[in-house]
């Protein structure tokens, strides 16, 4: 009983999961074989390991929720970084501004578009159209427009890492 009491507790879960992820940046630099990237390295880890021992995903997520409270933040930092290139931007503003506006619509149409053509559901187009933005926005934009968070997750993750 002590044991599962120990694997159920935050501490365990939140040592794991930052643990698994430091093991997989070392095997991606050991192997650099482009398939043993660190996000997908841990996340097979990480349901194996929840399988296994049968601890619910939402009880993982409740115990780990400190990082998805981190990722957020790491958004606040994508943007002090901006502001450190304001001399660049401000001389490309229209041009930046076009592109991102560009870009996104045809990134957001496109898979909208192909996803319906493939005969998905409105719920997995909901969860793939955030897919080109942080996982924190996209999780909410998912979840808002009657998406799946776990497979905007997925999406937003094969994206950012190819």
């Amino acid at each position: 009983m002590m044991i599962k009491e120990i694997a159920d507790s935050q501490v365990f879960l939140l040592t794991l999961t930052v643990g698994v992820y430091i093991g997989a940046m070392w095997l991606r630099r050991k192997v650099n074989w482009a398939l043993l990237h660190p996000i997908f390295v841990s996340i097979v880890v990480l349901i194996a390991f929840l399988r296994l021992s049968g601890i619910e995903y939402e009880h993982y997520m409740r115990q780990t929720q400190v990082i998805d409270f981190l990722l957020g933040l790491s958004v606040v930092a994508l943007g002090y970084i901006l502001h450190d290139q304001i001399y660049n931007i401000r001389g490309n503003v229209i041009s930046i501004v076009v592109a991102i506006l560009v870009g996104s619509a045809v990134g957001i149409v496109s898979v909208a578009l192909i996803a319906r053509w493939m005969g998905a559901e409105p719920a997995v187009v909901a969860s793939l159209e955030p897919k080109s933005v942080t996982t924190a926005i996209a999780l909410s934009v998912s979840a808002n427009s009657g998406g799946i968070p776990a497979l905007t997750s997925v999406a937003v993750i094969v994206v950012g890492v190819f």
